[in-house]
């Protein structure tokens, strides 16, 4: 008996190494140091999307991941010692030397053990359906049956499908591109919008200590814009003080597109609500037009301030690091000790296009700037990029230009830190996906591969750190073809890397701005005399009634791309 026991403790001691090591198991889902994002010299956590990074912080969807890991690695330990009993009493059976009571025992013990092992593969089975579908997509059905899904619940290659734990956010859109953000939406509900700002975590509304007493304060106004209200407004120094109910018009509110701005800054940043419609302002404020919000970033350095008001003036309108002694001075490098707030006027419909002369229908990224380099928000991952240098560098060999005067190596650094941030598992929800360091597509890889590799090219080939090299290669190669259509210019092979080049590719002439259209009224980038690309014009068709949603991604990313490339 003692023997039976030491070899079930040895058994349930290798079913518990053997997944670990077969499937490079992790029982905790979240919160890990491989899983954090990068930080700079100071050891200080960049600026981050959340969905570059799901699993830095645990939250609650970590739990059921937890949970069904757990039960899976028990139920797997479980058919193990099932039939580890089975053979026991198989080999009981042999060895009875005619002992009926111990040939009946035996014959028991393996009943039992079969009855145990059904119900094990039973609950296995049925864990798992369960799993798949409460929380599986509704487009796919998830794989249960393979031990890298089993094992890894949040895994989304080898055809496990992403688990879905909760609704995606609508507000403000998401340009896709790793570290850059979608911009505002003006139109929406904005009851919905406030109610969104107030379960927001990153966003705190100030609710204390307000210029005109209680209740005339950030959070107030919110709370009465989500319940369908109109918001109090107040007056300047030595004014009336506050009215509620939207002023004494009891027509003004807080411009949507403000709530949809900061429920995006919100993905990136934490921060307070310090004023929108009360306060003490000035005469003739845009608060009390519901025009203009301040906020505070505490806990963030200079740098980050800057970040946050440069991104705010590319969704519109103007921000400025206000002077504390001089409201109408913006303190450039936003040096906290002159500065304790972000204000930002956003005008309701606020538009226009800061590269050219263009009219039209508003849309939500057109004061984004797409004719020069722009610096993303969260800068462009030197540290974690050049840690691929010998790797680029050797993928790019003797091809140390992809035209005259655009370095490859610089130019593939900048690529890798819009699309990957240099993080080698990343895997876009495009369909087909695009994969690994360099987002490229399965087949994009496999149809620029020749010199690069004789490998057939699949998506664990593409999230192998080890292809780095061969990866490098490729990318080169699908660069040099660009340069045909896109010309020897980084901000436009950007364009073409990220939107497309075939059939009507990114870089191709657009028909409904510039000189190259047919009836189109203007030129995106008037000043560069050339023709208006179709990634740059801000409409799909020319009397500019309706916006050209298709590139919203390539207009944030080529300008960030140039940006980053002068930074490697």
């Amino acid at each position: 008996m003692k023997q039976a026991i030491i070899i079930l403790i040895l058994l349930s001691t290798a079913a518990m190494i053997i997944p670990l090591s077969a499937q490079a198991f992790e029982l905790v889902p979240c919160g890990r140091s491989g899983q954090q994002p990068p930080k700079d010299a100071n050891g200080v956590t960049l600026p981050y999307k959340y969905s570059d990074f799901p699993h830095a912080n645990c939250q609650l969807q970590h739990l059921f991941i937890l949970i069904i890991r757990v039960i899976n690695y028990l139920i797997s330990m479980a058919a193990v010692v099932a039939i580890f009993f089975v053979l026991n009493s198989g080999f009981g059976l042999v060895f009875a030397m005619g002992n009926a009571e111990k040939i009946q025992t035996n014959k028991e013990a393996i009943q039992n053990a079969v009855v145990g092992f059904a119900i094990v593969m039973l609950a296995f089975v049925f864990v798992n359906l369960l799993v798949n579908g409460i929380f599986g997509s509704t487009s796919t059905s998830r794989n249960w049956w393979d031990p890298g899904c089993l094992y890894d619940i949040a895994n989304t290659a080898n055809g496990c499908p992403q688990l879905q734990f909760g609704g995606t956010g609508t507000y403000g859109g998401d340009a896709g591109v790793p570290g850059g953000p979608g911009g505002p939406a003006p139109s929406g509900d904005l009851q919905t919008l406030a109610a969104a700002v107030l379960a927001n975590s990153n966003i705190t509304l100030k609710d204390t200590d307000p210029d005109w007493g209680q209740p005339y304060q950030a959070k107030q106004n919110v709370i009465d814009i989500s319940q369908g209200l109109y918001p109090a407004v107040c007056s300047a120094e030595g004014g009336p003080g506050c009215t509620p109910g939207g002023w004494t018009s009891g027509t003004v509110t807080v411009n949507p597109a403000i709530l949809s701005s900061l429920l995006e800054l919100a993905k990136n940043y934490r921060f307070t609500v310090i004023s929108l419609t009360t306060g003490k302002h000035s005469a003739g404020s845009t608060h009390y037009e519901g025009k203009a919000v301040d906020i505070a970033l505490p806990g963030y350095n200079r740098t980050v301030w800057m970040q946050v008001r440069n991104l705010l003036d590319t969704y519109g309108g103007d921000a400025k690091c206000e002077d504390k002694t001089n409201p109408n001075l913006d303190v450039l490098d936003c040096n906290t000790t002159l500065v304790n707030h972000i204000h930002w006027t956003l005008p309701f419909g606020a538009g226009g296009n800061v590269g050219g002369q263009c009219t039209g229908a508003a849309c939500a990224d057109a004061r984004l700037n797409i004719c020069g380099p722009v610096m993303p928000s969260d800068g462009c991952y030197e540290s974690v990029v050049n840690g691929w240098d010998a790797q680029i560098v050797a993928g790019v060999d003797s091809n140390t230009q992809i035209c005259a005067g655009v370095d490859s190596v610089k130019m593939l650094k900048a690529i890798m830190a819009r699309e990957s941030n240099g993080e080698p598992n990343k895997i876009s929800s495009s369909n087909p996906p695009s994969i690994g360091l360099f987002q490229m597509k399965v087949s994009t890889a496999n149809s620029k591969k020749a010199g690069c590799t004789t490998d057939n090219i699949d998506q664990a080939w593409l999230l192998n750190p080890a292809n780095a090299q061969a990866q490098a290669c490729i990318a080169t190669a699908f660069l040099k073809t660009l340069v045909s259509g896109c010309g020897c210019d980084i901000r436009q092979l950007a364009a073409g890397y990220n939107g497309g080049a075939g059939g009507a590719g990114a870089c191709d002439p657009s028909v409904n701005c510039g000189t190259a259209g047919t009836g189109g009224s203007c030129n995106a980038c008037a000043a560069q005399n050339r023709q208006t690309k179709r990634w740059e014009c801000l409409w799909d068709d020319n009397a500019h009634l309706t916006c050209n949603a298709g590139y919203s991604q390539t207009r944030v990313y080529a300008p960030a791309v140039e940006a980053c490339y002068g930074r490697f």
